[in-house]
């Protein structure tokens, strides 16, 4: 991603602890846990910086900070730490004059404390953020007067993976979920900067919608605990967001699949010819289309807003006890809506009609969510269901060739319109003949499934 003007990076020290020194002062310096969360963080934090990039390391004079700072420092080139005052007490004025001084472009690692991190990150781009002890976010600067630049992305120090989260089955079920939700979100900012490094690749497009349906699920999967309106808006935000990468998605599955009967059948050369050609074409196009967006922070934004929401505006619908933690457990409402849905879901899947692409569409929607949210909460509980992760992503995958195979066939007729060649029209038949033949093998042994 290309920086005119420069990236902040804002890091909130790491976990601490009251140390009393040779001198009797107190002092915070880092726990051990803190220092291990920082040195995980520090690979993630490298990714974003540029090689062409100015490197700067400011950080508050608070003793916390300062150590946080020099652990980022020692795994850096080029990073030496710079004491701020203006970090320390949230002056904005003076950390603006400061960077104006700067040459750019720059990348500007500024390591402090809350309230300041979150409210210089709502001054400068609109989002506001509460910053968790070893929480790093970036921020790409387009205007230096005023002060101004767009989220890119967040990452958490004890939230590097799903199981690392701290989730107890014994509090609130939208606290605990409400972490998984933000780790997800965090995986899609992942899988957002891995679409952009590496745009020649189609798997990274194929998980960052992987990660983006994960959290659609989960989503999904509580939507009995919190206000239905926000879960509308939120919901719709994310289909759209899905929908941003889904031609790439496709144009992707197609390569793909004319590579295999290149395979299969060698007289047709799917490196080269009329449907080879267009394909490269209409990829070229997307991704270059896709870039853009993410680049000027499309989808960023759409995230921020929802972690934004997550963390201090998303409410339970379910009444509180005296002490103010909601009455329904995370383990007991988990139990209770995945034996539900997994109810409803083996019914469905009993009356589904084989003949009927909007009754199998659905069908592989609902299998998808219940094997997105099962790897969610696998972690963490056990379920008396009698459902394994394997058989969940088995049925979803033959649903899934059968819907593919109509979605495929109706791109190649939109290809065939748009580009008009014989060779075409001959080559992206046999590619759909392919795909049917898949379809209606599946279909058989859905049959089977169905059946018995």
């Amino acid at each position: 991603m290309s920086y005119e003007i420069g990236e902040f990076i804002f890091v909130r020290h790491g976990k601490e602890k009251s140390k009393e020194n040779s001198a009797g002062e107190i002092k915070r310096v880092l726990t051990k846990t803190g220092h291990a969360e920082l040195k995980r963080l520090i690979p993630y934090l490298k990714t974003h910086i540029e090689d062409d990039m100015n490197l700067y390391l400011w950080a508050s004079q608070e003793s916390s900070a300062h150590g946080t700072a020099e652990i980022i420092g020692s795994e850096m080139e080029k990073a030496e730490i710079s004491d701020c005052g203006c970090i320390a007490v949230g002056d904005l004025v003076e950390f603006q004059d400061k960077v104006s001084q700067l040459e750019q472009p720059f990348c500007i690692v500024v390591v402090g404390d809350e309230p300041y991190l979150g409210d210089w990150s709502k001054e400068i781009s609109d989002s506001m953020l509460s910053y968790e002890k070893g929480m790093a976010a970036g921020f790409k600067i387009n205007s230096l007067q005023p002060l101004k630049g767009q989220p890119q992305w967040i990452i958490r120090s004890e939230a590097l993976s799903l199981e690392a989260l701290s989730i107890s089955k014994d509090k609130s079920a939208l606290s605990e979920y409400k972490k998984i939700l933000l780790f997800h979100i965090q995986e899609v900012f992942l899988m957002q900067d891995e679409l952009l490094k590496n745009q020649d690749d189609p798997e990274a497009t194929h998980q960052l919608r992987v990660k983006i349906r994960a959290l659609r699920s989960v989503l999904s999967f509580i939507k009995p605990l919190i206000q239905q309106e926000d879960y509308i808006k939120a919901q719709d935000s994310l289909r759209e967001l899905g929908k941003s990468f889904a031609y790439l998605r496709e144009i992707d599955v197609l390569i793909d699949q004319w590579i295999e009967v290149g395979r299969s059948h060698p007289e047709f050369a799917s490196e080269t010819g009329a449907l080879a050609d267009v394909l490269k074409k209409e990829r070229s196009e997307e991704i270059g289309k896709v870039y853009r967006e993410v680049s000027k922070g499309s989808a960023s934004s759409i995230l921020f807003k929802l972690y934004n929401w997550i963390e201090n505006g998303m409410d339970t619908i379910f009444k509180q006890s005296d002490d103010g933690e909601d009455k329904i457990t995370f383990e007991a409402f988990t139990k209770a809506r995945f034996k539900s849905l997994w109810k409803k879901t083996d019914e469905n899947f009993k009356k589904m009609d084989m003949t009927d692409l909007k009754s199998i569409h659905s069908m592989r929607i609902q299998y998808k969510k219940l094997r997105y949210v099962l790897n969610s909460i696998k972690p963490f509980l056990q379920l008396s269901e009698a459902v394994e992760i394997k058989e969940l992503k088995d049925l979803q995958y033959r649903l899934g060739i059968v819907c593919d195979s109509h979605r495929n066939s109706a791109v190649l007729n939109d290809l065939n319109d748009k580009y008009k060649s014989p060779e075409l029209l001959y080559e992206s038949g046999v590619l759909t003949g392919y795909q049917f033949r898949l379809a209606d093998e599946q279909i058989t042994k859905l049959l089977k499934i169905h059946d018995s």
